[in-house]
């Protein structure tokens, strides 16, 4: 199977693939038309800069490369975080910036993803004792931070505990409140997060 990527911008999404292989039915006019590398940087700032595109597609025979060749473009991001399963089913989030989100941050020298993962989650809910499970997908988002474009990659890892045990939000990391829901409230978090939150969750298992 052909490999396909996906960032996300915001609501928008920029899928690269190869030709011969579709995730998804692409919207009329929204593949990127470049020859080399400086025009598909250009065609991709541009997209960055619009909102009237909620869709884009880069068609290239290697979209490895391709991939590599777009993080080069972006001040460039590795990250990892977790979807922590307790007891009864109940998942840990965190409300940060006015939106639900997953316990996540920014990989240190010398960490593993894994390792990332379980320090951030530590560290952002302030509980111990995670039992690491199965690697669950990789997300790709954008976002401006003091003036510079950044490409974050996100490694995401299942995890457990045994217990539910307290939480202590991380508030210099602007996280208010850190929660054990229940999957009967799991619907009000798929309303008020962002997109690559959503795919975590599906691809995990933990919605429909």
């Amino acid at each position: 199977m052909k490999q396909s990527y996906k960032i996300f911008f915001n609501e928008r999404v920029l899928h690269i693939y190869h030709p011969e292989q579709t995730a998804v039915e692409p919207a009329p006019n929204s593949a990127l038309k470049y020859a080399n590398r400086a025009e598909l940087q250009e065609q991709i700032l541009k997209f960055a800069a619009s909102n009237s595109m909620v869709q884009a597609v880069v068609y290239s025979d290697h979209p490895s490369a391709t991939l590599e060749e777009i993080k080069a473009m972006f001040h460039y991001i590795e990250a990892a975080g977790g979807v922590v399963e307790g007891p009864g089913g109940f998942l840990l989030c965190i409300h940060r910036l006015g939106v639900w989100d997953l316990p996540k941050g920014k990989a240190e020298a010398g960490e593993l993803p894994s390792e990332t993962a379980l320090r951030e989650v530590e560290e952002e809910c302030g509980i111990g004792n995670i039992a690491l499970r199965d690697k669950i997908t990789d997300t790709y988002h954008t976002y401006e931070h003091k003036g510079k474009m950044v490409l974050k990659r996100t490694h995401w890892f299942a995890m457990s505990v045994d217990v539910l045990q307290p939480l202590t939000p991380q508030l210099s990391e602007d996280i208010l409140a850190a929660e054990w829901l229940g999957r009967d409230r799991l619907g009000e978090v798929l309303q008020n997060t962002y997109p690559s939150i959503v795919e975590v969750l599906e691809k995990g298992g933990y919605v429909e």
